[in-house]
């Protein structure tokens, strides 16, 4: 449980975080104003981000034998927890939002 720290987890919800901003940056729409009530409203919105939590927290518990199999190590030999946490919500939300996209077509 090492993997559940304060740290570890703000990274991750932050690399979730960066990922949204980004996404409304890169928006089509820019005329229409960002509403956190329309976001509420589409319930592929809640599945996506129930999704994204639940396999970021797998992915936590899991840091320690995914960066020894990759061979995921910082220059002293100790694992790179702290870049697979923010990685992990980062790319985790990604993937998850482009699965979803082929399910609703």
């Amino acid at each position: 449980m090492s993997n559940f720290t304060f740290e570890y987890i703000l990274l991750a919800i932050l690399g979730m975080f960066i990922h949204v901003l980004m996404s409304i940056v890169q928006r089509r729409n820019k005329f229409t104003s960002i509403s956190i009530k329309i976001f509420l409203a589409d319930y592929m919105n809640w599945i996506r981000v129930l999704l994204s939590l639940t396999s970021t927290f797998v992915l936590l518990l899991m840091a320690d034998d995914v960066s020894k199999y990759l061979g995921v190590t910082i220059d002293n030999g100790s694992s790179a927890r702290s870049l697979f946490a923010f990685l992990s919500g980062y790319l985790n939300h990604s993937i998850i939002k482009n699965i979803l996209k082929v399910f609703k077509k």
